[in-house]
């Protein structure tokens, strides 16, 4: 419905998904906390705030948490590794780390986000990786622009008081990011999963 929230049906649920992303700094997630907690003390039955521990930054989608692939996950997964991995290896091999810069908190229907700026490092990945491999039909493409999701929506509401007590949040940090791993969810948006293999970047 317009201008009201989207509720999030997998909130600390069981899915098995694969892909790459990377974690926040527990700094940096601390200053974040601060935020969640404002959000969730304001609006205790809408607001579901992502664990410290599952704040990450998503690169690109293997395969979704959200779609069904009328197969097994893991099994796909393990079919199509060697190509995911060869193809991630060469295109991170000469890539150095990258900082973010964070400074903007948005609201839209489906959570409520941070939004960085880089060098252009992450798009030039998901543009490599896109002309590298074709993923199976479905899997969600790569976002367009650099953010983490700080909640969720556990019921719906109207928009427009969340976006008005959002926009009065001020964040500023860098995100030093070092490496990127490839992770396999447990428990949606990261609360439990299974680190499967960390891409280190140069110094």
């Amino acid at each position: 419905m317009e201008g009201k929230t989207v509720i999030s049906e997998f909130i600390e649920k069981p899915v098995q998904s694969f892909f790459v992303n990377a974690g926040l700094s527990d700094e940096n997630a601390q200053q974040l906390s601060l935020v969640q907690d404002e959000l969730v003390q304001v609006l205790p039955d809408v607001i579901w705030a992502s664990p410290r521990n599952a704040l990450h930054i998503t690169l690109v989608d293997l395969l979704s948490a959200r779609v069904d692939y009328n197969a097994d996950k893991l099994q796909l997964f393990q079919s199509h590794f060697n190509e995911y991995d060869a193809a991630l290896q060469d295109i991170l091999k000469d890539q150095h780390a990258i900082e973010v810069k964070f400074s903007q908190v948005k609201t839209t229907p489906e959570a409520i986000i941070i939004v960085g700026e880089d060098n252009g490092s992450f798009a030039r990945i998901r543009n490599a990786f896109s002309e590298r491999v074709q993923l199976l039909s479905g899997t969600k493409p790569a976002p367009q622009i650099i953010h983490s999701s700080l909640c969720r929506y556990k019921q719906q509401a109207d928009l427009e008081p969340i976006q008005e007590f959002v926009s009065k949040q001020r964040i500023s940090f860098t995100e030093h990011i070092n490496s990127f791993r490839l992770t396999r969810e447990v428990v949606w948006s990261l609360v439990q999963f299974e680190l499967v293999k960390k891409y280190k970047l140069k110094a």
